[in-house]
Parts: C-alpha cells; sequence; structure tokens
C-alpha cells in the first residue's frame, strides 16, 4: 500500500475520483480504510497535507471544483461524480502556533489546513465528518444536552470556575471528576503534554484555584465498567475495556497500554440511543465513551476523530469496512 497521496495505482492520465480521502500521512487508521477501497477497485483519492508540494492546485470553489496536477497525472474533483469525503483532521490545527515552527512553517500549516477545510464547498458529499458538524460535536456542554435528548443518563455536571461549583457536582460525594472544557493540550518547552479525566477529593478541588478558567465538574463514576462504543451510520460498535479482566478505575486512556478491549454485547435501546446520538449531532462518525454504573448506562462524551484503528487490531470489530462501506455508499 503506498503510504502518499494515492489514486488507486494510476500514476499517468486523469483520474475522477468517488470518493476523496482528507488526511494526513500519519493517519495511520486511514489506512485501513484505504485497503478496503483497493480491494474492492474503488476511485478514490487520498490528499495528505504533507504532500502539497507535490501537486499544482487550482480550486475554483464558488463551482467546487479542484484540479491538482503533476507533470504525469490530473486528479480531477468535482461534484458529481464525487460522493464522499473522509475527513479525518481536527476542526482547528492545534499544533501551528508553536514555538518550535518558524514564521514561515506556522503560516504553511494553518493554511494547508484552511485549504483542507475549504473542501467544505462540496456541499452534496458525505462527510465523515462534516467540519462544522465536528467543531459542533466536540464541545462537551452540546455532547451533554444532546445526550439526554436522545435519552441517556448523563452524570451530574456543572461547568464552573469556584468551589460552588464543585460541590453543586459532587453534591456530598468525597470523590468527583475534574475535566477540561475543552481538550487539554499544551506543550511544556519541546514536551506536550495531554490532560485526562482526574478523580480528586471534593474536600481539595473545592480548595484549588479555579477563577480563571472555567474546568467540567461532573459526578465521579466509580466501581464501573467503561464501554468504547464507535458508531458509523447505523451501524454501532462497542467494547468494554478492562485490565486483567477487571474494570480499571478513572480515566481508561491512563493505562491504556494494559487494557483490554473484548466485545461487549450492547443493550439494544442503548445501542439505538447512541446512533441516535450522532445523527442528531450531525455525524456519520463517532466514538462515545460509556460507564456502566449499578446498571445504569452512563454517557461521558463523544469524540468525533476518536481513534478506532486499535479495535479493528484487537477487538476484531470491522469498524474500517463500516467506513469504507459508508464511502461507497455515498449517503
Amino acid at each position: 500500500m503506498k503510504h502518499a497521496n494515492e489514486c488507486q495505482s494510476v500514476e499517468y492520465g486523469i483520474i475522477i475520483p468517488e470518493v476523496l480521502i482528507l488526511a494526513s500521512k500519519f493517519d495511520l487508521a486511514c489506512d485501513y480504510v484505504v485497503a478496503h477501497l483497493r480491494r474492492r477497485n474503488a476511485l478514490y483519492f487520498r490528499l495528505n497535507t504533507e504532500d502539497f508540494d507535490r501537486f499544482a492546485i487550482v480550486a475554483f470553489p464558488d463551482e467546487a471544483k479542484v484540479l491538482l496536477r503533476t507533470e504525469n497525472l490530473e486528479i480531477h474533483l468535482e461534484q458529481p461524480p464525487l460522493k464522499a469525503i473522509y475527513f479525518w483532521r481536527g476542526v482547528y490545527p492545534r499544533e501551528a502556533f508553536t514555538p518550535q515552527h518558524s514564521t514561515n512553517e506556522q503560516l504553511i500549516r494553518s493554511h494547508r489546513s484552511v485549504f483542507m477545510r475549504s473542501f467544505m464547498a462540496f456541499d452534496s458529499c458525505l462527510w465523515v465528518n462534516h467540519p462544522v458538524a465536528t467543531y459542533k460535536a466536540e464541545h462537551k456542554a452540546l455532547q451533554l444536552v444532546a445526550a439526554r435528548a436522545a435519552g441517556l443518563e448523563v452524570p451530574r455536571t456543572v461547568i464552573t470556575n469556584h468551589a460552588s461549583g464543585i460541590r453543586a457536582a459532587a453534591q456530598g460525594d468525597a470523590t468527583v471528576a475534574i475535566k477540561g472544557l475543552d481538550t487539554v493540550l499544551v506543550r511544556q518547552g519541546n514536551v506536550e503534554t495531554f490532560g485526562y479525566t482526574t478523580l480528586l477529593e471534593t474536600a481539595l478541588a473545592e480548595q484549588a484555584h479555579l477563577s480563571s478558567a472555567p474546568l467540567v465538574a461532573q459526578q465521579a463514576l466509580t466501581n464501573k465498567l467503561d464501554l468504547r462504543v464507535t458508531v458509523v451510520g447505523n451501524e454501532v460498535f462497542c467494547s468494554s475495556v478492562n485490565r486483567a479482566g477487571h474494570p480499571i478505575e478513572g480515566d481508561w486512556r491512563l493505562a491504556k497500554s494494559e487494557a483490554e478491549f473484548p466485545p461487549f454485547d450492547l443493550p439494544q435501546d442503548i445501542a439505538i440511543k447512541c446512533s441516535n446520538l450522532i445523527e442528531s449531532l450531525g455525524l456519520t462518525f463517532g466514538a462515545i465513551d460509556l460507564a456502566i454504573q449499578d446498571q445504569k448506562y452512563y454517557f461521558l462524551e463523544v469524540n468525533p476523530t476518536g481513534e478506532w484503528a486499535w479495535l479493528v487490531d484487537q477487538s476484531n470489530l470491522p469498524i474500517d469496512k463500516a467506513i469504507a462501506d459508508k464511502l461507497l455508499e455515498g449517503h
């Protein structure tokens, strides 16, 4: 499999793809989808941001047409026949404006990202997922509203910058869950730091200096079993998360290297609610985190660009096939 810009194995002539993949060469999950498309002889094109220099790019946004040209190959992107776009990038390039990049590199990275999003002019295509829907679905407050509307149980949640908000979330519990209102991704020098959900003693959390920025305080779910639910259109895949056969306390991502993900038989009513949630958010794909406590299924969050490739390998869940099927279906 070629790990660069691809359009079947064609290297000469004019290609008019039906499926467009907007990605990075480091988006290894895309390789899984590409493998299915290649096996079916689907006409697709993968555009990686790192390889822009390979092409002369001429775009006509008001006509929803893009021409990519090399010395021997032309790729014509227009709708129709383009019917689906797999957009596997974050809405904002969080890594673009960082000190380790020169001013020129920052400009290049930001404009490449904006160009990728300019494909939103292709408004009759199926998107997995559309950037606007991704932006909306990434917001934790909107996720919780949508999850409750879909019929899912939601833990007590407060967005706050004050001890009174911590108390409101805990409601007398000795422990409270603290998480960022957005993805916590910061740099300390050249070291990238990621923030996870943290279980704190409520009394200790109340003493923290919070006024500078809001955070999410949430009912702490202890003695729970984590579930990872992946939705692709109407298909719902689920695995539980454990370590040596036992549930993981706190944020399971801190123990991901030791975690196991056996397939889990999700009750049909919960699966339908998860599918309805993804549809209500305008998404085609979504990775949902649930937790079971006292036989209740609680919604924690949804990630519209959540990782899934490891579930294909470890849980034998055919998520890659489902995504390829959806792209070829085109609606």
